[in-house]
């Protein structure tokens, strides 16, 4: 059994109670016990989960506050043990200029064993899918069979991105919230009117959607040259907000430049380390792909390769998991 951990993000799911806006938060409500027919999806349940992935093993940066939310992908029960099977989405958000800024999240299924007693919820226990590649090995350990087909194909983007919506509109009332507070607008003020504003540098094709045609030709017949090497590359200067780590912003913002048709709109780093002057990523869709992945993949690593190259101190590049 393992305990639910940090990754970055990106980021990688719906709440009753206080996400109730959506209609997958209202398909969901009352979900029986398949032998008891006994509702086991009620309020309590669901505060008591969103409270756990927020407050659990997540570190939130120095001016940050974990936010989640979840959709339900099936509850089952043996007596007063509750197994609860979800899709999970955990983002860091700090207060920014033109609203909440994105710090490291997660986006990943997770079965949450919880245990009853007088009629309140504990979490006794959490299980998530290994990464890399034991990912679908272990996707088969934890979840039921009927599962599967949704948590590996591209259904789940959409629930994913109304799951975004809902953490980040939660994320921005709390921080208008705090502006309009007497007793922290002094600090709220302070962190969004004077916030850090950086300038980054990225590198993309100076001919984007010509360099994208070009590539998916490439990908699909293996004929002719690569467009990485034949296109040509430019900077491009991008205002953000400050970042402890430049490198890894820098990496997100170029593979942004690419839109992916097929599952999520954009790809997002879930691991990002530079060790001996080599600098290790992986996105979700490396791990989380669809059938035509491949193409967005190669798409986006010659923007990412060429981005941290430009960084002094990172001389390669591995699309792969850091040695540990």
């Amino acid at each position: 059994m393992k305990p639910l951990i940090a990754a970055s993000l990106l980021l990688m799911v719906i709440i009753a109670g206080c996400h109730g806006n959506t209609e997958k938060t209202r398909e969901q409500t009352g979900i029986k016990d398949s032998k008891t027919e006994e509702i086991l999806d009620t309020i309590l349940l669901r505060q008591t989960i969103k409270h756990y992935l927020e407050n659990s093993d997540q570190n939130p940066s120095p001016e940050g506050k974990i936010f989640a939310s979840y959709h339900v992908l099936g509850i089952n029960s043996n007596h007063d043990t509750i197994n609860a099977f979800i899709w999970a989405y955990i983002m860091d958000y700090s207060p920014g200029i033109s609203g909440p800024t994105e710090n490291t999240g997660l986006s990943l299924p997770v079965k949450i064993t919880l245990l009853r007693s007088n009629e309140k919820f504990h979490v006794h226990e959490t299980e998530y899918p290994e990464e890399g590649e034991n990912y679908a090995e272990s996707v088969r350990d934890i979840f039921p069979a009927q599962f599967h087909e949704w948590i590996w194909g591209s259904e789940k983007y959409e629930t994913i991105q109304l799951l975004k919506e809902d953490v980040l509109e939660e994320a921005t009332a709390y921080y208008e919230q705090a502006t309009e507070s007497p007793d922290r607008k002094r600090v709220a003020d302070s962190t969004i009117q004077e916030g850090p504003r950086m300038e980054v540098t990225i590198i993309v094709p100076e001919d984007l959607p010509g360099y994208e045609a070009a590539m998916t030709r490439y990908v699909q017949t293996g004929e002719g040259s690569d467009p990485a090497d034949t296109f040509n590359f430019i900077k491009k200067t991008i205002t953000t907000s400050g970042t402890s780590e430049p490198e890894k912003t820098c990496a997100q913002l170029a593979a942004d430049q690419i839109k992916i048709g097929g599952g999520p709109e954009r790809a997002t780093i879930i691991h990002f380390k530079i060790h001996q002057n080599t600098s290790y990523i992986v996105f979700d869709i490396n791990v989380d792909g669809w059938l035509g992945s491949s193409v967005a993949i190669a798409k986006l690593r010659p923007l990412v390769e060429k981005t941290l190259l430009n960084f002094r101190g990172i001389d390669k590049v591995v699309f792969d998991y850091a040695p540990e």
